[in-house]
């Protein structure tokens, strides 16, 4: 399983319409969006250090519990392999605004990836169908998806509300 160490998702993994294929910028490693089967987020947790009272008092008193995210990771699986594009270069606390970027970018590159992918859900757990619903038609809008697959994805989206 390859491990590609990923700076910024917008410049490092390119989805070529075109060819219908995700490049990896530095890399000789090209997917083939076809070949796709299922695409996900894996965040890996390390401890924030706060147990018992003070985890109690610092989730009361100063709002949700952070906790330390030691990987965070684009993982693609393809008929052929299965790949991780690493988005953290150190451990992150989960409340900063750095990590909630980089989620927020994974995300939205997932929606596109999802979109190439047959019979894919493109529901993803921390956006609303309204935010999802946003994605889709900025895709239409980008003539990445076609009028009728965004018909196609939008129904499935608003059967599942």
């Amino acid at each position: 399983m390859p491990k590609i160490e990923v700076n910024n998702i917008d410049k490092d993994l390119l989805i070529d319409d075109i060819n219908k294929s995700l490049n990896i910028n530095n890399s000789i490693t090209q997917i083939n969006l076809n070949d796709i089967i299922r695409c996900d987020l894996i965040e890996t947790r390390g401890s924030y250090g706060k147990t018992g009272f003070a985890k109690a008092f610092s989730t009361s008193f100063l709002g949700e519990q952070s906790h330390i995210l030691t990987s965070f990771c684009i993982e693609i699986q393809t008929s052929e392999d299965t790949y991780l594009f690493e988005l953290l270069k150190t451990p992150l606390k989960s409340n900063t605004f750095i990590f909630k970027n980089i989620k927020k970018n994974a995300e939205q590159f997932l929606v596109k990836i999802k979109s190439y992918v047959p019979d894919s859900p493109v529901v993803l757990t921390n956006l609303s169908y309204i935010e999802e619903l946003r994605e889709l038609k900025k895709l239409l809008n980008e003539n990445i998806l076609t009028q009728e697959e965004f018909e196609q994805k939008k129904q499935r989206i608003l059967n599942s509300k």
